[in-house]
């Protein structure tokens, strides 16, 4: 009977630790893995993306941007700060690059951008990862 007391607290504290432990690593808070954005060619008739080690450079809509390569979250979504430079339309562009945000998502070999600067948000447009289609055409 005595060896039986001296094991419960021992039992209980490892159960209290083991649960703490597993507690922690499943929290929905913890940061989840992450990957690089596929290096390529994404385009479609919206938008292109070219992803190179360390750069992003995109065509969409009437502008063009340069970004670092995104970090992308296990649910699949990223944020990145970079120049977006809006080349027609009221008010009159400079065509100089402005401070941008660029976020999205990627499902698979398709990924979804929105760009904001200033107050503007330009978007939402998809690519598709090693597609032939033609990038868009500047506007006038």
């Amino acid at each position: 009977m005595l060896m039986m007391r001296s094991r419960i607290p021992l039992l209980t504290l490892f159960a209290l630790f083991l649960g703490a432990s597993c507690g922690r690593m499943s929290s929905p808070t913890a940061p989840g893995m992450t990957v690089l954005l596929a290096q390529g060619h994404w385009s479609s008739t919206q938008m292109c993306l070219d992803v190179t080690a360390s750069s992003v450079d995109i065509a969409a809509g009437c502008g063009r941007g340069s970004l670092p390569r995104p970090l992308v979250n296990d649910r699949g979504t990223f944020m990145a700060d970079g120049s977006f430079t809006v080349s027609v339309g009221p008010p009159t562009q400079s065509n100089l690059p402005t401070s941008a945000r660029f976020t999205g998502s990627v499902d698979g070999d398709t990924v979804t951008v929105t760009i904001t600067s200033g107050t503007q948000t330009y978007g939402t447009w998809k690519a598709t990862r090693g597609s032939t289609a033609g990038c868009p055409v500047p506007c006038p």
